[in-house]
């Protein structure tokens, strides 16, 4: 009996792994060094970070321990999260691209299927968008793409990403300056 279970929990496992090694290698004294050498261009590099991790589509990139790190960092913290939060909602406009083009790059599952039904309704898809968007959670871009297929203005699901994505780096400032200090 093949356990359909397995390959998501592992993929869950290492993407976890890699954002915990991330964060221990920041920790180290030359991640240290190198966030200091961030730190002068910290802002622009949170927002230039986000941008980029978020531009591949259904490829994660563990940008979020770094973001975390960064926070800690920094004289305003809310301002990285801002930063990375506007950079990860622009990132966002490849994924909502191909589904607005209608391309079928992703197949039907449980979790699309149920993000296309919640696309159906506006209330739903704005709290689907701004939960789906608010976990470190590599497969956003399945959202992304369901939500420009399903013909979502591109202001609607932007505007619910950054409340998601904004909530997120304000809680990893939160955590980053009151209990990994």
């Amino acid at each position: 009996m093949k356990k359909k279970w397995v390959k998501p929990v592992v993929a869950l496992l290492v993407i976890a792994s890699l954002n915990v090694a991330a964060y221990l290698l920041l920790a180290s004294e030359n991640g240290q060094a190198f966030l200091r050498w961030l730190n002068e261009l910290v802002y622009l590099g949170a927002f230039g970070l986000a941008l980029v991790a978020n531009l591949t589509v259904l490829v994660p990139v563990p940008y979020n321990a770094v973001i975390l790190a960064m926070t800690q960092s920094a004289d305003l913290p809310w301002l990285i999260a801002l930063a990375a939060a506007v950079g990860s909602v622009l990132g966002e406009v490849t994924g909502f691209l191909v589904g607005k083009t209608g391309r079928e790059v992703v197949k039907d599952t449980r979790f699309t299927k149920w993000l296309a039904e919640q696309m159906q309704d506006k209330t739903k898809a704005a709290f689907a968008m701004y939960v789906v968007s608010l976990p470190p959670n590599p497969a956003f871009d399945l959202a992304g793409i369901t939500a420009g297929a399903a013909g979502l203005k591109f202001r609607f699901f932007a505007f619910w990403v950054f409340l998601g994505r904004f909530t997120r780096f304000m809680l990893f400032a939160f955590v980053a300056n009151n209990w990994l200090t």
